[in-house]
């Protein structure tokens, strides 16, 4: 899959993963990036060439992810059918609503240790 990683976003250490796994996910990502000139380049035509080029690639997407927030990118991925997710910082996912609404996290209530 190319691209496939996590790319800088706006904001200190904020980053996002993005994996596209088809030509159509692609054309996807490429018209929520306003189609730049460099996606109609040959060598980023099709899935064997993108992993050929994935390093080149990774530069281009990361220099458009670095305009928006890790938040921003992963629902304008999401809403057009690309696998997008930010990476959260431990205070982020606290207050996720959705790792609040799956339950993913449980406070635990500290135990006073045994005498011996």
């Amino acid at each position: 899959m190319a691209p496939h990683g996590c790319y800088p976003c706006k904001g200190k250490d904020k980053w996002v993963a993005i994996a596209v796994a088809n030509d159509d996910e692609r054309r996807s990502l490429c018209k929520v990036m306003g189609n730049p000139e460099w996606s109609k380049e040959e060598k980023f035509a099709d899935q064997v060439s993108r992993w050929q080029n994935q390093d080149e690639l990774n530069k281009l997407i990361a220099g458009w992810t670095r305009d928006f927030t890790h938040y921003e990118v992963m629902h304008k991925l999401q809403k057009a059918g690309v696998a997008a997710g930010a990476s959260l910082s431990t205070e982020e996912m606290n207050h996720d609503p959705h790792v609040k609404e799956r339950g993913a996290l449980i406070e635990l209530k500290s135990r006073k240790p045994a005498r011996r």
